[in-house]
């Protein structure tokens, strides 16, 4: 991954750092999110604190641009407060392009929380990448470690890898799988799914059953899946496995992120708060003649984010070993189910460092910015966590996307003084030909007038007619309210967007009455109707509903609201974030916003503050009332659909038209401490960029890493045929198991012999913690074992479940966190999910993505995904290991792995490169 910014930075953020990513985007410091496509450009809008790795006073709208989705330019601050109206901080927004090839932004100011995704995946945001013709979308996965950890990191958070989504064939959900550009993938031939346990899923939480039930746990199909970031001992490892239940309705798949063991407590880090070690899971259907399933994980260093059945579910994971880092991770595919799981087909990749030659030829025709950069980056160069292959700024937070005239821009959220949230947040400004290296250019947006002298918050990039874009921002003004604003470029002619300008009209929209004026942000990517008028949705509140308020004009200026809301939720609190897109229900193509036909779908994306998860709904746009019926409504339950289901918020999607595509990028947090973050100098990421697109049950999305990052594996290692008997392990042999994208196929015995489980009711993260990985089933735990130690005392486990339910088979997919490091004070939470899985299943597929202090994890082929962030004290750098493993009673057999040591995404000053 390649990532420039301007010579004048200096680079301060503490040395050895094995968590911090490489090649999912994350700013130097600090938080980010939001996107936008742009006359050949991807652009990148991220709120960002400028001082430090935490969220301050005076947040600002940073801006990266790209060509690719990967390599990023960091440009200067696109918005800044600067006005009454967000005097306080520029916060969350979104950007759309207006008649006349127009770029606008509307934006608003603070306040966040905690689904798309069943892990660490929030705030998540999509675009109509009308290049590539599809959906993206892209969510922050947040840190699991402690603001101390963050603050002495010196930054917090990144971008989940950016994600395709599109409608699954049954309608229901929305399919995410990374984008093309992105990267294990592992399929794994099935059982006879009638071996599995039985599970009655409707009182199940998949997340608890998870937790209990975690990878070292047998049952009978599973759980099997990866161990990613292990240890070589595998006493550090993150599990994403799969389960394979009977059920009353037929076949289901527990899916779930066991980061309970990423990290073994050290003596030294004793001072530090509890990080978060959470299990995530999720519980989808199958298909009872399902032969095989796939996890694809997008493992990078202190990230992995899991897509599980092709992308019907995803779990995001912040993970940070003390073990399993660099050299010293393992990839390992397990099965600790009774009966035997073949693997098809896995593959890994090597991350090494490359020259900035791929940005080299574009940015010297581009004229040297005139710009100085104003924030000084705290980050060093040696740190265990700091991720290589995932975007990450130089230092605290990040958020936003956009594609322009062949370049991919990421503006994100960023304090530049701390590497946590402050008082002044900016828009930081990264640019990329492929999504993947990026480089960094000065601020797009800084605090600068009334109306967001206080902070510039997240907002949406949209393309106005003439390839013209549009930011809009939340600005937080000088009475502390949050407004929405409109910045423009001034000069169209650069495609990567240097300036922006905020007109004179600014504010172009104040909370209107029965909206609390602190709950009143984050305006989406706008869309066009048939009269000409153009529409965009703003998160509010009101009391104890959440809602989102359409506002529609014939200039973008000039805006009203509509009387009622577009989308509302009882006892939810604020709806952060929204995302409304366009899914094609025959094809995994995506669709402009703005396209509006029978053949489509809608998605609307909300960003739950209260729970802090991302979630998703399908349903019908009714124009002519202006109104978004989703099929089911939010129900705050474990049925409630998200991109992913571990650490991924305050997501954005844009649609990519340079590869008809829809692509989302989700941020990251830490699973570490505040004092942390800015000891690193940074705090949280995005994940790698997701292409997403419509399962074939037109029931979810599939969410697949971008095929560019496949750009960056390096050596592969392939293993083939290997059964995995209950209670082995298998070592990922002769990679970089810190820094790898491993794809396993697990082949599962048959469903029938699965244990009993019906999901209804059961919390699948509370199940992925209670069975964890290391407690036996019958069909699982079986999967990875990620950033593990060589004695497996810290990892992170993602791995499967699969039990038979009522009517159905289900799988769990779990990132078991618990063991994840042996520090002390970090989120250690276990994720989890369930799947549905088709009863004449014989295999399924885990694909992760391990980056020093990430694991994206993909179960079933991009059906669930999971992403983790764990901190292991021994399995870091070459101290990791990465294992499969099965405990399972019955065996499984990897019928393929193939892992790939990841490169090293190239993340640089625009100013670095125009001088080399």
């Amino acid at each position: 991954m390649e990532i420039f910014a301007e010579d004048v930075i200096k680079y301060k953020v503490p040395e050895n750092q094995p968590y911090r990513t490489w090649y999912h985007f994350q700013p130097q410091q600090n938080w980010m999110n939001g996107p936008m496509y742009y006359k050949g450009v991807y652009h990148f809008f991220y709120q960002y604190n400028p001082s430090g790795p935490t969220f301050g006073a005076k947040m600002v709208w940073a801006h990266s641009v790209s060509y690719d989705l990967i390599n990023w330019i960091h440009l200067n601050h696109a918005l800044e407060p600067s006005e009454p109206y967000d005097i306080n901080g520029c916060y969350s927004g979104s950007a759309t392009i207006l008649l006349g090839d127009k770029p606008v932004i509307l934006y608003t100011r603070s306040d966040w929380d905690f689904k798309l995704d069943h892990g660490k995946f929030y705030a998540s945001k999509s675009f109509f990448d009308y290049a590539k013709n599809r959906r993206i979308l892209w969510g922050w996965v947040q840190e699991s470690d402690t603001p101390q950890d963050q603050t002495e990191k010196g930054w917090a958070g990144l971008q989940a890898i950016p994600r395709q989504v599109w409608l699954d064939k049954s309608g229901k959900q929305l399919i995410q799988w990374p984008i093309e550009e992105a990267d294990v993938e592992v399929l794994f031939e099935l059982p006879e799914l009638e071996s599995a346990e039985w599970l009655n899923t409707s009182e199940i939480d998949p997340q608890l059953l998870c937790s209990e039930e975690y990878a070292s746990r047998s049952s009978t199909i599973g759980p099997f899946g990866l161990l990613a970031l292990a240890s070589e001992d595998l006493t550090e490892q993150t599990a994403i496995f799969f389960r394979i239940y009977r059920t009353s309705n037929g076949y289901a798949c527990l899916m779930c992120s066991d980061q309970s063991r990423f990290c073994l407590p050290l003596q030294v880090f004793i001072e530090a708060s509890p990080s978060d070690k959470t299990t995530y899971a999720t519980i989808f259907d199958i298909d009872p003649n399902l032969k095989t399933i796939s996890l694809r994980s997008l493992i990078d260093r202190s990230i992995i984010e899991s897509f599980g059945e092709e992308g019907r579910v995803c779990i995001t994971s912040r993970v940070y070993p003390s073990l399993a880092i660099e050299k010293d991770a393992h990839l390992y595919v397990f099965n600790n189910g009774t009966i035997s799981i073949m693997k098809i087909f896995a593959a890994l990749t090597i991350l090494l460092r490359f020259l900035f030659h791929f940005l080299l030829n574009s940015v010297n025709r581009i004229e040297a910015s005139p710009h100085s950069m104003t924030f000084i980056s705290m980050v060093s160069q040696k740190q265990p966590y700091r991720s290589s292959y995932h975007f990450q700024p130089p230092q605290n937070w990040m958020n936003a996307p956009m594609y322009y005239k062949g370049v991919y821009h990421l503006f994100y959220q960023h304090n530049p003084e701390a590497a946590t949230f402050g008082d002044r947040i900016v828009w930081a400004h990264s640019v990329s030909y492929d999504l993947i290296n990026w480089i960094h250019l000065n601020h797009a947006i800084e605090p600068s007038e009334p109306f967001d002298i206080n902070s510039c918050w997240s907002g949406s990039a949209t393309l106005l007619q003439g390839e013209k874009p549009a930011i809009l921002y939340t600005g937080i003004d000088e009475n502390k309210h949050q407004v929405q604003n409109l910045a423009l470029p001034k000069d169209l002619s650069d495609p990567l967007l240097r300036e922006w300008i905020k007109p004179p009209q600014n504010p172009v929209m104040t909370p209107p009455s029965g909206v609390e004026v602190d709950n009143f942000r984050d305006p989406s990517t706008a869309w066009q109707g048939g009269d000409g008028k153009w529409r965009v949705v703003i998160g509010a509140q009101n009391g104890d509903e959440g809602k989102t308020i359409l506002y529609q004009s014939e200039d973008f200026v000039n805006w009203t609201a509509d009387p009622n809301p577009f989308y509302a939720s009882d006892n939810s609190g604020v709806c952060e974030c929204p995302d409304f897109f366009p899914v094609s229900i025959n094809s995994t193509n995506g669709v402009d916003t703005s396209v509006q036909n029978p053949g489509l779908r809608h998605v609307l994306k909300i960003s739950y503050l209260r729970r802090f998860h991302d979630y998703y709904f399908l349903g019908k746009y009714v124009t002519d009332q202006e109104e978004f019926i989703p099929d089911i409504k939010y129900t705050g339950t474990n049925s409630d659909l998200r991109f992913d289901y571990g650490k991924f918020y305050a997501s954005k999607s844009f649609f990519d038209y340079a590869k008809n595509r829809r692509i989302l990028w989700g941020w990251v947090n830490e699973s570490d401490t505040k004092q942390d973050d800015i000891q690193k100098g940074w705090a949280g990421l995005q994940a790698i960029p997701r292409q997403v697109w419509l399962d074939k049950s037109g029931k979810r999305l599939i969410q697949w890493p971008i095929e560019e990052v496949e750009k960056l594996r390096d050596k592969q290692i392939t293993i083939t045929g290997e059964k995995l008997v209950s209670g082995s392990t298998l070592e990922v042999p002769s990679i970089t198991a810190s820094q790898v994208d491993v794809d396993v196929v697990f082949e599962i015995p048959e469903l029938e012999s699965a244990e009993w489980l019906d999901p209804s009711g059961v919390d699948p993260q509370l199940l992925c913690s209670k069975e964890q990985a290391s407690i036996s089933g019958t069909i699982g735990p079986f999967g990875l074992l990620a950033l593990a130690s060589k004695d497996l005392t810290e990892q992170t486990a993602v791995y499967f479940r699969i039990y038979k339910a009522p009517n159905r088979y289900v799988g769990l997919m779990c990132s078991d966190q618990s063991r994840s490091s042996l520090r002390e004070g970090l989120d250690k939470t276990t994720y989890g999910t369930f799947f549905d899985i088709d009863p004449n299943a014989n295999t399924i597929s885990l694909r992760s993505l391990i980056d020093h202090s990430i694991i994206e994890s993909f179960g079933d082929e991009g059906k669930v995904s999971i992403t983790s962030r764990v901190y292991p004290s021994l399995a870091i750098d070459k101290d990791a290991h990465l294992y499969a493993f099965n405990n399972g009673t019955q065996s499984v057999v990897i019928s393929q792995l193939n892992a790939w040591n990841m490169k090293e995404a190239e993340i640089g000053h625009e100013g670095n490169i125009s001088s080399a």
